[in-house]
């Protein structure tokens, strides 16, 4: 890893994100080496001849760009960060985060952050003087094989540990293990257009964009895992004028009358089972990981404290597929909702 020491002339930027106003980013490159990651195209502006992932620059001066008094940025939203993480493992020695924050407190922004990383709980103490503050820990896997291959800069158990401790000091509920399942976005296409040119990933559908339409639910619009920065990940071109906000119950239905080329989908829909749609694969790991996990209230399991033993098989129980299935057989009317929480039980064998 290269790490350099650099000052900058500004470190407040506008943003063009549609959740953020503004954004500071204290570092320049990343150490994480995400295969996916959509900044790399940041590359060209540093001067770096470095691979994207193996070359931070620190921006000594950065804290002393935030404005002492100013109203500029009362009530706008402020982002950490758009093309860095703001809590790299050199923010240990360097601080630079931290002290940005402590500087932004009187001027009263809407904060959000995201990282990958534990070292957020240095900061709650500071995180907690603004009215308004959103934190994002990002875990994309907990498999440390996969981990390896497409993030070799994080640690994901490091950050699901910390997900269960902030759920318990904050909340005092307690984060039992996944069930297995991923609920996150994904791309479907029809199977006819994907037969018909071949397509099987996010990548292979890049260089028809130009030509499809894209639908999804108004929120996949406003995110940081969303629409832009799917579109830099992968390179999509899809046309203005052809993008669709829409409801969440019209997306399949707009598939299969070729209204729409693309829709974002969930990846457990029980609306897969039912119509020909072929499921794009996330070559390039954009989207997050939205893993299921129980949650117990602690004075719930200090009463009962069988629950916790009772739970423990729903543990890497249930896949994707398995979701759809049953999703699918609520959704279509086959069955109630007691029905399939009966059968779920016998199927899995959950109870003894």
């Amino acid at each position: 890893m290269t790490t350099a020491e650099i000052t900058t002339r500004s470190i407040i930027t506008k943003s063009n994100l549609p959740e953020a106003d503004y954004v500071i980013n204290p570092y320049t490159g990343c150490s994480h080496a995400c295969r996916y990651c959509y900044a790399r195209f940041m590359k060209r502006f540093t001067g770096h001849s470095e691979p994207w992932g193996s070359f931070v620059d620190v921006k000594l001066n950065a804290p002393d760009l935030i404005p002492e008094k100013s109203g500029k940025y009362r009530g706008k939203s402020v982002f950490l960060s758009s093309v860095t993480d703001p809590y790299l493992p050199l923010e240990k020695n360097y601080g630079l985060t931290r002290q940005i924050l402590e500087r932004l407190i009187p001027l009263e922004p809407r904060l959000g952050i995201q990282t990958k990383s534990d070292l957020i709980v240095r900061d709650i103490d500071i995180l907690k003087q603004f009215e308004v503050c959103e934190a994002g820990l990002t875990i994309t896997t907990l498999d440390d094989a996969i981990r390896k291959e497409i993030e070799p800069g994080t640690a994901p158990q490091t950050t699901y540990d910390l997900a269960k401790k902030g759920f318990k000091d904050e909340f005092d509920l307690v984060v039992l293990e996944s069930m297995g399942f991923n609920n996150t976005y994904a791309n479907a296409i029809s199977r006819e257009f994907a037969i018909a040119n071949n397509i099987k990933t996010n990548s292979d559908l890049a260089p028809f964009t130009s030509g499809l339409s894209y639908g999804a639910e108004h929120s996949f619009f406003d995110r940081a895992d969303g629409f832009e920065n799917m579109c830099l990940t992968y390179g999509y071109n899809f046309p203005e004028k052809n993008i669709v906000k829409m409801d969440v119950s019209l997306k399949y239905q707009s598939l299969r009358q070729g209204q729409m080329d693309v829709c974002c989908v969930y990846t457990t829909d029980g609306e897969l089972a039912e119509f020909d749609v072929v499921v794009l694969e996330d070559d390039k790991h954009f989207f997050p990981a939205y893993y299921c996990c129980p949650v117990i209230r602690q004075d719930t399991l200090d009463k009962y404290p069988q629950i916790r033993e009772a739970l423990a098989p729903l543990k890497d129980c249930v896949s994707e597929a398995d979701m759809v299935r049953y999703n699918a057989l609520i959704g279509s009317g086959k069955m109630d909702i007691p029905s399939a929480a009966e059968e779920f039980i016998k199927e899995f064998k959950l109870m003894g």
